[in-house]
C-alpha cells in the first residue's frame, strides 16, 4: 500500500454577497470610529483636568481619570463638575493653578531635565588626591596622569 500525495488546486470563490460585504465594511468603519471616540474622550478628559487645576500626568490626575471612567455616562462634563467630584471623592486633594498645555509641557520637560541632571552626576570623589588614588588602584594610569597634571596646574 503506497501513500500518494496529490497536489490539488482548489479555487476558493468569494461567497460574500454584496450585502455581506457592505455589513463587513460598516462594522470596520464602526470599530474605527469607536477607537477615535475613545481617543477623543481621553483628550477631552485631560483638557478638563487641566481646566480644573489638576495635572493629568500626575498620580492624582490619573486617579481622577479612573474615577471619571468608572462613572461612565454620569461623569461630569465640565471643569466645575470635576472639581465637585474631587471634593466628594478625594477631599484632601486641592486643585493647583490652572496651567495651559504649553505650561504643563514646559513643566514636564523641566522635570525630565532635572531628573537627568541628578542621575548624570558622576560618583567621582570630590578630592583630587582620592581621585588619583582611585584611578591608580583601578590601573587607569592615563586618568591618574591627567589628574596629577590638573593638581600641579592648580585645578584641584
Amino acid at each position: 500500500m503506497t501513500d500518494e500525495i496529490h497536489d490539488i488546486e482548489v479555487e476558493v470563490e468569494n461567497t460574500e454577497s454584496p450585502q455581506d460585504r457592505n455589513f463587513r465594511l460598516l462594522r470596520e468603519q464602526k470599530e474605527a470610529l469607536e477607537a477615535e471616540v475613545r481617543e477623543l474622550r481621553q483628550l477631552r478628559t485631560r483638557e478638563l483636568l487641566r481646566e480644573a487645576g489638576f495635572d493629568p500626568a500626575s498620580a492624582q490626575g490619573k486617579a481622577i481619570s479612573y474615577a471619571l471612567a468608572a462613572k461612565g455616562g454620569d461623569a461630569p462634563k465640565d471643569a466645575d463638575g470635576i472639581r465637585q467630584l474631587v471634593e466628594t471623592e478625594f477631599p484632601e486633594w486641592k486643585p493647583g493653578a490652572q496651567l495651559t498645555s504649553d505650561e504643563m509641557l514646559r513643566n514636564a520637560q523641566q522635570q525630565r531635565v532635572e531628573a537627568l541632571r541628578v542621575h548624570s552626576q558622576g560618583d567621582e570623589p570630590p578630592d583630587i588626591d582620592a581621585q588619583i588614588a582611585e584611578a591608580e588602584a583601578a590601573g587607569n594610569w592615563f586618568r591618574s596622569g591627567q589628574l596629577k597634571l590638573q593638581k600641579m596646574a592648580g585645578g584641584g
